[in-house]
C-alpha cells in the first residue's frame, strides 16, 4: 500500500523496537524514511553487516563503522587477553535507549531495513 500511494506512512511494533517508515514523493524529489526506535549493538551489527547505512541522530557519541575485519581483529585481541572485558562497541552503553534510534534516508537504506 506505500508504493502503491494508498498509504504516506507504517509501523511496525514489536518487543524489541519499533520501525516507522515514510513514503518519499517521487515528483518533489523526497526521498524515503525510515527510523527504528531503541537499536541495540547487535541490530546495529547485522544492519552493518548487510551493508545498510544509517545514522543515530539523537546520539551524541561518535558513530563507530565496524569491520568485519575490525571484528576478527577484536576476536584474535579477546582470545589472546583472557579474563579481560575489551570493548568493542563504544556505543553499547546507549542501547534500548532513545539515544539509539536509528534514521534512514533513500530507497536503498530504507528497503535495506525492510528487508532485515
Amino acid at each position: 500500500m506505500l508504493r502503491k500511494n494508498q498509504l504516506n506512512i507504517f509501523y511496525v511494533y514489536t518487543a524489541q523496537f519499533v520501525a516507522l517508515f515514510i513514503r518519499g514523493n517521487c515528483l518533489e524529489k523526497q526521498p524515503c524514511n525510515a527510523y527504528l526506535s531503541q537499536s541495540t549493538r547487535g541490530i546495529r551489527s547485522l544492519l552493518r553487516k548487510h551493508g545498510v547505512r544509517f545514522s543515530m541522530p539523537l546520539c551524541n557519541a561518535e558513530v563507530e563503522q565496524v569491520t568485519d575485519d575490525d571484528l576478527m581483529e577484536f576476536s584474535k585481541i579477546q582470545t589472546l587477553n583472557l579474563g579481560q572485558t575489551l570493548h568493542i562497541d563504544a556505543l553499547s552503553e546507549v542501547d534500548n535507549t532513545t539515544e539509539s534510534l536509528l534514521s534512514f534516508t533513500g530507497n536503498k537504506s530504507v528497503h535495506g531495513l525492510y528487508d532485515v
